[in-house]
């Protein structure tokens, strides 16, 4: 499976459920150094969107098999 990230980039997903997973532990992770916390708001828009995409990925899948 393939999903385009926010940079227009494809991403091979070979286990969607880790994934999600991944994503989900990644998009609110953040820095207590506020030099950092820049960098940090930046990753956190860009896990939250590939979280959002691997989950209508899943909900798509499922919706096929359930056809």
């Amino acid at each position: 499976m393939t999903v385009i990230d926010m940079n227009g980039c494809s991403l091979q997903v070979t286990d969607l459920e880790q994934a999600i997973a991944q994503m989900h532990e990644f998009k609110d992770l953040q820095h207590d150094d506020p030099v950092i916390s820049e960098q940090d708001r930046f990753r956190q828009v860009y896990y939250r969107d590939l979280y959002e995409k691997l989950l209508q990925l899943k909900e798509q899948l499922n919706n096929t098999i359930n056809e």
